[in-house]
């Protein structure tokens, strides 16, 4: 299994960041990953103006977590 993940910070205060892993229909194959990345990013910025993207991965066989 392979997830993406999105590491935003925001703009005002850069050591305020987060981890976002959006969920997709189907599961990512590692060129799904890299290109799906891009446009999962600019969505979440769209509405969320006040962070940035600092980074982003794909993990290869991480298990899904529930949200605490």
């Amino acid at each position: 299994m392979i997830s993406l993940v999105l590491v935003f910070c925001m703009i005002r205060d850069p050591s305020t960041c987060i981890e976002q892993r959006p969920q997709f229909a189907k599961p990512l194959t590692d060129w799904a990953c890299l290109a799906d990345g891009q446009t999962a990013a600019a969505r979440y910025l769209e509405s969320h103006p006040d962070w940035k993207l600092v980074k982003w991965r794909c993990e290869r066989n991480v298990v899904p977590q529930a949200p605490a």
